[in-house]
């Protein structure tokens, strides 16, 4: 398999290596274009005093655990989801006795 794909690679070898020349040239044209410079003061104090603002608004942050909160809802649910059917019986058998009732109670002369 990697033979194979060793054979793809050696195809493309001489288009790679243009590529990779243009890129070169390109990369040595934009660095002569463009002058180091140095930030002014303003701005690097600016810049310190935003990440140490930053710093310190992260170091306040607390990460909630949602490990704890979820097993108490899944323990919920899965209490809830259990009495449906219960009180489903429940309701069925009580409808069941008083239809039963009414019918054997009801008769008419």
């Amino acid at each position: 398999m990697s033979s194979k794909r060793d054979l793809k690679r050696s195809a493309n070898l001489p288009a790679e290596e243009e590529t990779n020349g243009s890129l070169v040239r390109l990369s040595g044209e934009v660095e002569g274009a463009f002058a180091p410079v140095q930030p002014r003061p303003a701005f690097k104090e600016h810049l310190s005093d935003g990440l140490q603002q930053t710093m310190r608004h992260k170091a306040n942050l607390r990460v909630a655990e949602p490990g704890r909160h979820r097993s108490w809802i899944l323990i919920a649910g899965a209490t809830i989801g259990s009495l449906i059917p219960l009180l489903g019986v429940v309701a069925y058998l009580l409808r069941s006795r008083l239809v039963g009732k009414l019918r054997r109670g009801a008769t008419w002369p």
